[in-house]
């Protein structure tokens, strides 16, 4: 029973570091989008796919669909990887 509880506490703290960095993210690519005029209904458009996961990620971690420590560092990569694609798709100005 302890080692659920540091499980679940694990779990609460890092939900609350990746809501930061979900804002940040989510930060970075809506000012992409803005910069480079692109519609958030053209579904053609890769940063448009990307902008939809990070909101989805964002959606999750409101409602705590993220139940565990496991879920929380999979959507934390996903978040990484976001910020990743938005950094070098702005360097080369797509």
């Amino acid at each position: 029973m302890n080692n659920d509880f540091g499980l679940s506490l694990k779990a609460v703290f890092k939900r609350e570091e990746l809501k930061e960095l979900t804002k940040e993210v989510m930060e970075k690519t809506e000012n992409f989008l803005k910069k480079y005029n692109i519609d958030v209904n053209d579904k053609e458009n890769p940063a448009v796919f990307i902008y939809n996961e990070g909101k989805k990620i964002k959606d999750r971690l409101s409602d705590k669909s993220y139940k565990t420590v496991r879920d929380l560092t999979k959507a934390e990569g996903k978040l990484e990887l976001i910020k990743k694609y938005i950094e070098v798709m702005d360097k080369k100005e797509i």
